[in-house]
């Protein structure tokens, strides 16, 4: 009878180790989950921050050229300069100004900036600036982790 009692105190032991290491394998994967949701969560936050930037330096930059050179006065094409190696497109529809950037250094950087100028009676005129930023360049809004950032302006 003493025999029979040792052999089920062996099999104890056995699923006592395998809890334990099913224990300690479950927490070690969740800890590695929560790291790895960490590093996506900062990378979007860096893509929005840059993506933000990107449409607030166009923003700046176009209220520049309206204030100091009222380039969007008339209905024509303007040509504008923001930043150095970068290539601005322009085009006029609907009474918008519209200008693209791609930066030169970062072909992932890029922003869209709209400039509206409406009369609004008698020496009044207002003016909308609506610039947008991203963080995959303007065709690669398709990707998943594609962020946009936009500003409006009214003066």
């Amino acid at each position: 009878m003493v025999q029979f009692k040792q052999k089920l105190q062996k099999g104890f032991t056995l699923l006592v180790a395998v809890i334990t290491t099913s224990l300690v394998l479950a927490i070690g994967v969740s800890i590695l989950n929560l790291t790895l949701k960490g590093f996506l969560f900062a990378n979007v936050a860096r893509d929005a921050e840059v993506a933000f930037y990107a449409s607030d330096a166009l923003a700046e930059c176009a209220l520049y050229w309206d204030k100091v050179a009222n380039a969007f006065a008339a209905l024509a094409p303007a040509t504008i300069y923001c930043v150095a190696g970068s290539t601005i497109t322009s085009s006029i529809s609907g009474g918008s100004h519209t200008f693209s950037i791609e930066w030169g250094s970062n072909p992932q950087l890029s922003a869209n900036v709209s400039i509206t100028k409406v009369n609004c009676g008698v020496n009044c005129q207002s003016t909308v600036v609506r610039a947008s930023g991203f963080n995959r360049g303007i065709s690669g809004q398709s990707d998943a982790r594609a962020v946009e950032r936009a500003i409006k302006i009214e003066y």
